[in-house]
């Protein structure tokens, strides 16, 4: 959640055969309550899937991600683009919206930072 809390775009990245378990459920509302600037939804695994239950798989992760963000949200689904061409020019195009408490509050993600010691 602090990740997000600095991410100007938020992936969710959801496999077609089992969807999100309890925890992704979870993680996912957590991450609408906080606010995200924009939200791709991406979709794995559904050309796996029977014909018939492929474009329903599709239709129902792209109607939760819209109900869940319903302003700033595209969802995509790797079956109908395998070389990812319409989401890279998405998410090259992007532009996010700007949250208030950013403007009020510092915030800073640090994968890595070495601690020197100070001579006196």
């Amino acid at each position: 959640l602090d990740a997000m809390k600095a991410a100007d775009v938020m992936m969710l990245v959801i496999p077609a055969d089992g969807g999100l378990d309890q925890l992704g459920e979870h993680l996912v509302d957590a991450v609408c309550m906080q606010g995200v600037p924009a939200v791709v939804g991406v979709l794995t695994g559904a050309e796996l899937l029977p014909q018939k239950l492929q474009s329903a798989s599709r239709k129902e992760w792209a109607n939760s991600l819209t109900t869940r963000f319903p302003e700033h949200s595209k969802f995509f689904s790797f079956d109908l683009d395998p070389k990812c061409e319409h989401l890279y020019r998405h998410l090259s195009c992007v532009t996010p919206k700007q949250l208030a408490w950013r403007h009020t509050r510092a915030y800073v993600l640090a994968h890595n930072y070495p601690l020197e010691p100070l001579d006196p």
